[in-house]
């Protein structure tokens, strides 16, 4: 299912109108965001079969070109929506909660929204998630981009992904420094093999930030009623 959805951002207002609304359908959203090609997609689909057996999970595409990657997310067996854009022009805050509306959400637990950072970008917007990851895909030289520990500041947990690189090589410590150094309170967690083992520490960090979320709800739903 898409949308194609283009309006004006106003970035405090349509962040506040977000997490309204993931309030209101009983969301936990999970931005993963990263520069193209960095591997969010691809460390999404082998994270989502990890979790879907204990949460109702789906996923939220907003890439400048999300078919591909919908027929990805779908094959690792959870409900994926599009929204689309058009060419080179990439979605914002604003348009969540529109497409939102437009999607069948009601037994959904956790929304994973995979979004586009633009390298340029002085830091990454707040499109309202309650946890934001970072996939930062490690350079050649190991160094961070001048922008990047700018927008790393934003995310609650850091992949250093280095799963792309050639056979044999580990996880890249120079890279993982220089991002906890950018960001000393995130967790920080280097893939350097698509194997399973690999993938737990970060699952098991996400599975129980999850947990603690999904608690504050209920226990806010009590208080409330």
């Amino acid at each position: 299912m898409t949308t194609d959805i283009r309006a004006e951002c106003d970035t405090g207002k349509d962040t506040a109108i977000n997490r309204a609304l993931f309030r209101e359908l009983g969301l936990t959203a999970i931005g993963i965001c990263s520069a193209p090609r960095a591997g969010k997609t691809t460390i999404l689909e082998r994270t989502l079969p990890l979790l879907k057996d204990e949460f109702r999970v789906a996923v939220l595409e907003t890439d400048l070109h999300p078919a591909l990657d919908a027929r990805r997310i779908r094959s690792a067996g959870a409900p994926v929506w599009q929204i689309i854009t058009g060419n080179d022009y990439p979605a914002d805050a604003s348009m969540v909660a529109e497409a939102l509306r437009q999607f069948p959400l009601a037994r959904t637990q956790i929304l994973f929204i995979e979004r586009l950072i633009d390298p340029d970008e002085s830091s990454l917007p707040d499109w309202g998630e309650d946890v934001r990851v970072i996939v930062y895909r490690v350079p050649p030289a190991s160094v961070l981009p001048a922008n990047m520990p700018n927008l790393l500041r934003a995310a609650d947990a850091v992949l250093v992904n280095t799963m792309d690189c050639p056979p044999g090589k580990g996880i890249d410590e120079k890279a993982i420094a220089a991002v906890r150094q950018a960001n000393h309170d995130a967790a920080v967690f280097g893939l350097h093999r698509p194997a399973q083992d690999n993938l737990t520490p970060w699952v098991g960090w996400l599975r129980q930030r999850i947990r603690l979320l999904l608690s504050g709800q209920a226990r806010g739903a009590e208080i409330s009623g």
